[in-house]
């Protein structure tokens, strides 16, 4: 059974409103209905208020529906990524700053070198995002 399936179920089996689920966690009623009928899927956290209120673990929730497992695990992977492109893209920044201080030319070129190096990895980072 998908998470769409079970979640419905689950609200029906506690005579639930989709109206009462969605002020409980504070998403609209079309919100709750667009899960129940496979549109979109919750959020994690949106995914553990629904299992505080249909008394239901997280494990039962996820571990059947393999739709919701790599929906998580893509969004995971795009934070991942994220953060890292973040990191490498303000170690640029820093070095590049640090440029315009640097009266020794030798360490000049030492520090056009890391951008160098730091440049090719955003651009791999982007490359392998594509």
């Amino acid at each position: 059974m998908e998470i769409s399936q079970r979640l419905q179920h689950r609200r029906k089996e506690m005579e639930l409103t989709q109206e009462s689920v969605a002020e409980k966690i504070h998403v609209s009623r079309q919100t709750i209905s667009n899960w129940e009928t496979g549109r979109t899927l919750p959020d994690i956290k949106s995914l553990v208020m629904l299992s505080d209120i249909y008394d239901i673990s997280l494990d039962k929730l996820l571990k059947e529906d393999g739709v919701m497992v790599d929906h998580l695990q893509k969004i995971a992977e795009e934070n991942q990524f994220f953060k890292r492109f973040c990191l490498l893209l303000v170690i640029n920044i820093v070095l590049i700053v640090s440029c315009m201080f640097v009266k020794n030319t030798t360490f000049l070129y030492f520090l056009f070198s890391l951008i160098g190096i730091n440049s090719t990895g955003i651009f791999y980072l982007i490359v392998k995002k594509i």
